[in-house]
């Protein structure tokens, strides 16, 4: 009788050892080898840590340009609020103005362009490689435009990955 029970509490421990195994297995904050996960793409790239930095670059660089496009275009309200020059005048301040708008314009969106490349090829490595270490079959991203319609929470790897790509960012 006493064999009987402890072989019976010996079967159940057993059996439970194994149920927590698969769960263990199945949780989401250990994603199995050979899984289909998602990231969001989207915050994925903003909470970059090398975006952030090239953000703060390009407003270094554009803020002088800025500065002037911004005194351009008060002091020309100025001059049409108080009723001051000609309509020549105000023509000709108008037409520098949106010339350097232009200018402006264009130079920011060629260094933005430029900037978001070079974060995009990094961090594009970095995903790829982490894919690699983590043995992940694929890796979904959705950026908000409806590509993933819907993704179980326990497949969102997307704050692992943040944490992964700043680090081997910060690291170098």
């Amino acid at each position: 009788m006493k064999n009987k029970l402890v072989t019976g509490f010996l079967l159940v421990a057993v059996i439970g050892l194994g149920i927590c195994l698969l769960c263990m297995k199945k949780d989401p904050a250990a994603a199995s080898s050979g899984e289909v996960v998602f990231i969001d793409s989207f915050r994925v790239f903003e909470e970059f840590a090398m975006k952030k930095e090239y953000d703060k670059m390009l407003e270094k660089e554009i803020v002088a340009d800025r500065s002037q496009l911004d005194s351009m275009g008060a002091s020309l309200q100025r001059m049409i609020a108080a009723g001051k020059g000609s309509e020549a005048e105000i023509n000709a301040r108008k037409t520098a103005y949106f010339r350097y708008k232009e200018s402006y314009d264009v130079a920011f969106n060629e260094l933005s362009s430029k900037y978001t490349g070079q974060v995009y090829e990094r961090l594009n490595g970095y995903i790829k490689e982490f894919g690699k270490q983590q043995h992940y079959r694929v890796m979904l991203g959705s950026n908000g435009q409806g590509n993933v319609m819907y993704v179980d929470k326990k497949a969102d790897i997307t704050d692992e990955l943040i944490r992964y790509i700043n680090k081997k960012y910060l690291d170098n």
